[in-house]
């Protein structure tokens, strides 16, 4: 998982990507930040039981003109496995129950809002990376900068987001192009085209593009 993002407002749990359980009754993975701007990872079984615990970073973001980046893996097979890094620092080592299994059966995935459609993202977001069933140790420097530059900005991820692992990712919003013709939102990955939702509120280009 990788994203970039930029945060212009506060006060409530913002999502930049989720995913609800097959029933769309609970969110079953989910990247968000918290009410106090800490980025959080959501990964939940079918029965809405966390398989990966404390996925929280210790460290709240400001809001304001910088953009952030965040980096995070896991294998559901190791218990020490799921990392986050934020801004290329590694903030968290959460716990994984070994032996259970994230659902992604759910019925759509959702960028910038949570799976009922809200709240909304307040802010910019870039190059979305969700590739469940891929897995990159980011303890290896040189994985991380598959994904960020040694300067903090983004890497090109190819055309359908796959030359960090050979495979294409599920979801992927990455440089180029328009995204939104229309309803239809472009993802470059392989899990198919969102829909702007009337939620959403509008989308439009960034006022500003990530980096330092």
């Amino acid at each position: 998982m990788s994203a970039w993002f930029r945060i212009d407002g506060d006060g409530t749990n913002r999502y930049i990507w989720s995913t609800p359980n097959a029933g769309a009754t609970l969110s079953c993975a989910a990247l968000f930040l918290s009410t106090l701007n800490r980025p959080i990872i959501l990964l939940r079984n079918s029965a809405g039981t966390d398989v990966v615990t404390a996925f929280v970073s210790p460290t709240a973001l400001s809001v304001g003109a910088a953009w952030h980046h965040i980096l995070a893996t896991w294998d559901l097979n190791t218990i020490n496995s799921a990392v986050m890094y934020v801004d290329d620092v590694l903030k968290v080592t959460a716990v994984v129950t070994a032996g259970q299994t994230v659902d992604w059966t759910g019925p759509n995935h959702y960028v910038g809002a949570l799976y009922n459609g809200t709240p909304t993202w307040d802010g910019c977001l870039a190059e979305i990376y969700i590739a469940p069933g891929q897995y990159l140790d980011f303890s290896q420097t040189a994985n991380r900068r598959k994904f960020i530059s040694s300067r903090l900005t983004p890497v090109y991820l190819g055309p359908d987001g796959s030359l960090p692992t050979g495979t294409a990712p599920l979801v992927h919003f990455g440089f180029g192009g328009s995204y939104v013709n229309g309803a239809t939102v472009t993802n470059k990955g392989s899990g198919g085209n969102f829909v702007a939702t009337a939620d959403v509120g509008g989308i439009a280009n960034g006022s500003s593009t990530p980096g330092p």
